[in-house]
């Protein structure tokens, strides 16, 4: 599964620049490509552990590593997401200025919303 590391900047103006387009689209828009890498990044520690099992390295039937690798992985994902966020947002947010400086949004009010949408992706991400 390859995931986009930046907004798809066509499909977005494409879809701003629809006057029938809501705020709730623009969100799942833009958190598709954060979804995809999230699951991504849980295969990837999932075929780790599995690794980990067949290797001998632990013991498969114990509960308590079971629990305990579950919370190291789910933290290992949020600080995965959370970097990659914020990388997301940084690279989509220099898209959208370079093609409002080339005209491409039909109206200010469409790459606004856009922007305000990244930044405030990027800032959640900061905080946490």
């Amino acid at each position: 599964m390859i995931t986009n590391t930046f907004i798809n900047i066509e499909k977005a103006i494409e879809l701003v620049n629809k006057k029938s387009t809501t705020v709730d689209q623009l969100c799942k828009f833009l958190y598709d490509d954060i979804q995809k890498y999230q699951d991504s990044r849980e295969s990837f520690y999932m075929k780790e552990f599995k690794e980990l099992c067949e290797d001998g390295e632990v013991e498969p039937n114990s509960y308590y590593f079971a629990d305990g690798y579950a919370n190291t992985m789910l933290k290992k994902i949020q600080k995965d997401v959370k970097k990659f966020s914020i990388d997301y947002a940084n690279k989509s947010i220099d898209l959208v200025l370079d093609s409002v400086n080339e005209n491409k949004f039909k109206t200010k009010k469409s790459s606004n919303n856009l922007l305000v949408l990244l930044d405030t992706l990027k800032e959640i991400n900061e905080e946490i």
